[in-house]
């Protein structure tokens, strides 16, 4: 058994914390199309951003009701 994290889809997001903080790096889209489908209808209050570019965490775990605004940085989805 692999201990790699399987990532089916991803794409790399631009989010501006409450805390005046932007955080740039990769979430995973799993079943959803859109990154604000993932934002509306997840059930968890968190979402996970891994490879981040903006600072010298490599992933990091956000709080959704902290977010001011997050935008995709392109729509190019990552398939792996």
């Amino acid at each position: 058994m692999s201990d790699k994290i399987k990532i089916k889809r991803a794409i790399k997001v631009n989010v501006l914390t409450t805390d005046n903080k932007r955080v740039i790096g990769k979430v995973n889209l799993g079943k959803y199309d859109r990154f604000s489908d993932l934002l509306a209808n997840e059930k968890s209050v968190f979402i996970t951003l891994y490879d981040i570019t903006s600072e010298g965490a490599n992933v990091r775990m956000i709080n959704k009701f902290q977010i001011v605004w997050a935008e995709p940085t392109d729509e190019t989805v990552e398939e792996v």
